[in-house]
């Protein structure tokens, strides 16, 4: 049984992803900010709040977790449910993270700022950016919508989707994801996409998907931790890189003709390893690059000059994908 796709806006879920992009969380892969996407927002006063919150929010165990909130609220919910969220009502999973993340001294003064915040922000964002974020998303939903469902069902086996998967596009999530698995669907919310055939939407909802299929064969010991240096970061590192891995060798299989197009869209995103660098020394050469060095570096060199065999180099072999990991993950691809 292959999963239906749907695309759906999102007011309470696109707010809320809107008060993240004004948060800098400094060098963590779960920070959300983003400049452009500020400047094409407008002036807020968010912007003399967001750097107490962002400090606020880099001191949580999990900031991936606080992340999809929203995502726990039906689609059509109104902005203002995100604070009955806050205040630990709403549904479940919700209430259960936020008594988790947020059921502390600081936990419940952090969920009050952030309340606070929306609340002043809401009214601008609904006339500014939401509207014309809903504009765009009657105009394209239809034809994004079909790519989703064209491109995803014959995938439904491998990623495990039986239920409903229902997108929802977010402007503040250029380049990003989050996804929430519930009883009776999957919700995921990304960014829309820039080319106007809409397969970066596509590539970052099979990402986010692939997620839920891959990472408790890759996980490990150890806890996630996307800060930079902390322990937990290379579980971060592995999970990520193994998507990325996996990803490509589907579509690889499956649908040769978006390759390409995929090699582009995740080359800032894949980090060699060792067993890579051999071939991207090969790919320096032919480029011109003068003895590349030999480490991570070199995929940034390559990379100027070819970024598609450059990403290529380093996820062929999937040797981006722990050793122990490698049986359970191909054998995915199987089904």
């Amino acid at each position: 049984m292959s999963a239906r796709v749907s695309l759906r806006p999102a007011p309470a879920t696109a707010l809320w992803y809107h008060l993240l992009a004004h948060l800098d969380l400094g060098r963590d892969a779960a920070s959300l900010h983003d400049r452009g996407y500020l400047a094409e927002a407008g002036s807020s006063a968010l912007a003399v709040r967001a750097p107490a919150l962002a400090r606020a929010c880099a001191t949580i165990a999990d900031p991936l977790a606080l992340q999809v909130l929203p995502l726990a609220l039906p689609a059509d919910a109104p902005p203002g449910a995100l604070d009955e969220l806050l205040e630990g009502g709403g549904p479940e999973p919700a209430r259960g993270l936020v008594a988790t993340l947020l059921g502390d001294t600081a936990g419940e003064a952090l969920a009050a700022a952030l309340a606070a915040a929306l609340e002043d922000e809401r009214s601008r964002f609904l006339a500014g950016p939401w509207r014309r974020e809903e504009a765009r998303l009657a105009a394209d939903a239809s034809r994004w919508g079909a790519l989703l469902d064209e491109e995803l069902a014959p995938h439904s086996a491998i990623l495990g989707l039986t239920a409903e998967v229902e997108v929802r596009p977010c402007r503040a999530l250029a380049g990003a994801g989050r996804a929430l698995e519930l009883r009776e669907r999957t919700v995921v919310a990304v960014g829309p996409p820039r080319s106007a055939d809409g397969l970066e939407l596509l590539f970052q909802v099979l990402h986010e998907l692939t997620h839920a299929a891959s990472d408790p064969l890759v996980r490990g010991a150890g806890d996630r931790a996307t800060r930079e240096g902390a322990p937990g970061y290379a579980v971060h590192f592995r999970l990520e890189q193994a998507v990325l891995a996996l990803d490509y060798h589907l579509l690889r299989r499956r649908r040769p003709a978006l390759l390409a197009r995929y090699l582009d869209w995740c080359a800032g995103w894949v980090v060699p390893d060792a067993a890579s660098l051999p071939r991207l020394r090969a790919l320096a050469a032919a480029a011109g690059i003068d003895r590349p060095e030999d480490d991570w570096r070199s995929l940034g060199q390559v990379a100027s000059v070819a970024p598609r065999r450059a990403t290529e180099a380093a996820l062929e072999e999937l040797t981006l994908v722990p050793a122990e990991s490698l049986p359970a993950l191909l054998a995915l691809l199987e089904r």
